[in-house]
């Protein structure tokens, strides 16, 4: 089996990493070591450990991502298995052996297994696909078991499949059909999202376990992820979802696919808002309705109140759908935009109206004048505004 290590400045944390795998029970390994342009001594330490250990080769090329540097492990593979390791990270002895009898015993196109999320030695954490049984899956349960809530389980709030793939074992060429996918996207974080559920597409059958083996170092306990905080947040987040839309769109699933991934980008959105809440006062913040309107819809806000104001900059910000016309009966222009009549409804094209008004009695009676005008009860979103206050 091939293990391929990323290395980028992690002199601190990799003698450890790789004393791991070195002394795993399983031992018909392929390291494959790839310095990714580190500018400390963590290079050096590669090129030590390769004198030592025949089954080590070592790739120096300039930084260039995570992407590139696991293309260049892959490219230089010679075995049909592969998995990785993060460089800060490290693992049991028996990993590879439990999880490789599986792969042989089965004959499977994937094995997945859980992790220990690590601060220290006081706090460490098991994780495993709590809603995943254990066993092998063949084609037909993979499309009835996983597919359906891999990305997105709506009793955990989140995915039922980690995406890492640092916790699994795939079979090389299934792997590197993947990583060529997406090898020209300038992704800032979630290539192990964008990689590992199109897999699960392709694939006929894996074996799931919930064992747990690999320690993933937690650099702050309890914290929302720090990706999720980041500047440029949205746009680095529609690379992801541009990715995976791409994906899903081609697969017979695609209608569960896409309405998970649209969940999935919702909570991403609500993470981020937690970086406001020290930085402003105490405030009602409003989220825009993405559960009932479909991604990419043409849609008319109506409302241009406070509410009103905070779904459209929502939108604006993720280009999550298509504002056709923003109107209300007493604003013509806000914060640059113009804002129409209700009396131009009947000249615009559009999927939905999303009435952004808090107060229900004024929601149904602008419902009832829309229907009265003669527009579909199903285009017209009058739902209450989900809201929480940021601090």
């Amino acid at each position: 089996m091939s293990v391929i290590v990323p290395v980028y400045n992690v002199e601190r944390y990799l003698k450890q990493c790789l004393d791991s795998i070195l002394n795993q029970s399983y031992t018909d390994l392929e390291i494959i070591l790839v310095d990714d342009g580190s500018t400390d001594q963590s290079g050096d330490i590669c090129d030590e450990y390769a004198k030592k250990d025949s089954r080590i080769k070592v790739i120096h090329k300039l930084n260039g991502g995570l992407i590139s540097a696991r293309l260049a492990g892959l490219f230089s593979a010679s075995s049909p298995y592969v998995t990785f390791v993060d460089s800060d990270d490290w693992i049991s002895s028996s990993m590879y052996e439990c999880l490789m009898d599986k792969m042989i015993q089965y004959d499977v196109d994937m094995v997945t297994s859980g992790c220990i999320r690590y601060q220290d030695e006081l706090h460490q954490l098991r994780y495993f696909d709590k809603e995943i049984e254990c066993g092998l899956y063949e084609k037909k349960d993979i499309e009835t078991q996983i597919i359906p809530i891999m990305l997105w389980n709506s009793k955990l709030d989140g995915w039922a499949l980690d995406p890492s793939l640092c916790m699994k074992i795939f079979k090389t060429d299934l792997l590197l059909k993947q990583y060529r996918r997406i090898e020209k996207e300038n992704f800032y974080y979630g290539e192990d999202t964008a990689i590992i559920y199109p897999y699960i597409l392709e694939i006929n059958s894996m074996y799931c376990t919930r064992e747990t083996f690999y320690y993933h170092r937690q650099k702050e306990r309890g914290s929302v992820p720090g990706y999720l905080t980041e500047d440029g947040f949205f746009n680095k987040m529609l690379v992801l979802y541009h990715a995976l839309y791409e994906s899903f769109k081609k697969s017979e699933c695609r209608e569960i696919l896409i309405k998970q991934l649209d969940f999935f980008y919702i909570r991403s959105v609500q993470y981020h808002s937690q970086k406001y809440q020290m930085t402003y006062g105490k405030k009602r913040t409003y989220l825009f309705p993405f559960q009932m309107v479909p991604a990419k819809s043409k849609i008319i806000l109506y409302g241009a109140g406070d509410i009103g104001i905070q779904y459209f900059m929502q939108i604006k910000q993720l280009g999550y759908c298509n504002v056709v016309s923003w109107m209300d009966k007493k604003i013509t222009r806000i914060k640059g935009y113009t804002v129409e009549s209700p009396d131009q409804i009947g000249n615009k094209s559009f999927d939905y109206i999303v009435i952004a008004i808090l107060n229900k009695q004024i929601k149904e009676e602008i419902k009832k004048k829309l229907v009265e005008r003669g527009i579909e009860e199903e285009k017209i979103i009058t739902c209450v505004p989900e809201g929480y206050f940021s601090y």
